[in-house]
C-alpha cells in the first residue's frame, strides 16, 4: 500500500518490468476485493467476459471499447469518458487468463449519452 495515489502511480511507471534478483517484475492493479484476498488470489483463474454485463435492460445504453492498452483499468476508462456520467461500477473490462484483453463495455446512464 502506498501513502498516496501519486506514489502508487509513480511506482507503477518507474518499477514496471524492473529486475529483482535477476527476474523482471510485472506490476498490475488489484481491485479492492482482490486486495482483501491477495494471498489466495490467482490471476490466471480470473476471467471476466464483457458480454456477461449486457442484458435486455441496458443493451441500448452500452458502448463497447476495443483496442484498450493492456495496462488500462476502470480509472483509465472513467478518465477517457470525462464529461459523461460514467462510474467504475458501470464498466466491465474483459479479462482472460488474468490479463486485460483490450476490450471493455461501458453502460451509460441513457441512450442519448450512449
Amino acid at each position: 500500500m502506498f501513502q498516496s495515489a501519486q506514489d502508487a502511480e509513480r511506482a507503477f511507471k518507474d518499477k514496471q518490468k524492473q529486475e529483482v534478483g535477476g527476474r523482471w517484475v510485472l506490476l498490475g492493479d488489484l481491485e479492492p476485493e482482490d486486495h482483501e484476498t491477495f494471498e489466495s488470489f490467482d490471476p490466471e483463474s480470473k476471467n471476466v467476459r464483457c458480454g456477461d454485463s449486457i442484458n435486455e435492460d441496458n443493451v441500448d445504453r452500452c458502448v463497447k471499447l476495443r483496442g484498450l492498452p493492456w495496462a488500462a483499468n476502470k480509472n483509465t476508462v472513467v478518465d477517457f469518458f470525462e464529461g459523461f456520467k460514467v462510474t467504475k461500477g458501470n464498466i466491465t473490462i474483459d479479462i482472460q487468463g488474468g490479463k486485460n484483453s483490450g476490450f471493455a463495455v461501458v453502460v451509460l446512464e441513457n441512450e442519448e449519452e450512449a
